[in-house]
């Protein structure tokens, strides 16, 4: 179901950046975010990720020059890193809930994936293409299955 899932999401990802012009955080995320949808806590936390990747990202841009492939690699490692973080600090047995294991693999790169989108097309736009692209690849994947 992850490889279709996958495939499924990068085709809708394709034709919704060609029909809008946005992209919904990166070409896996609306595929990774489909992946999680049930757990209402693991898409706070992805949220959370993405903001506080965005803002680092500001802050060391005030810092250093970051433009283009720089500021890419530097908001997927700032991804990469923070997800490390939050999963040694919050291990499952320190939280009510746990974390899907989609979240433990694609997860060390949407954080940053995203964040470069916020910063680069808005988060409003970004959040609202991710909204439209997860459930569809959820729901496109599942009649597919019948298939």
């Amino acid at each position: 179901m992850f490889a279709l899932t996958m495939t499924v999401g990068i085709a809708v990802t394709v034709v919704l950046v060609e029909l809008t012009g946005l992209v919904a955080g990166g070409i896996v995320v609306p595929a990774y975010v489909s992946l999680i949808l049930s757990s209402p806590a693991s898409l706070g936390m992805l949220l959370a990720m993405a903001l506080a990747v965005m803002l680092a990202l500001r802050l060391l841009a005030q810092a250093m020059p970051l433009y283009g492939t720089r500021r890419y690699g530097m908001s997927v490692l700032l991804g990469g890193v923070l997800n490390a973080g939050a999963q040694t600090l919050l291990a499952p047995s320190a939280l009510p809930f746990v974390l899907p294991i989609e979240w433990t693999a694609f997860g060390y790169l949407v954080p940053g994936l995203i964040a470069f989108h916020f910063d680069r097309q808005g988060i409003v736009r970004t959040v609202l293409m991710i909204a439209i692209a997860a459930p569809l690849v959820r729901a496109l994947v599942l009649l597919l299955r019948f298939f």
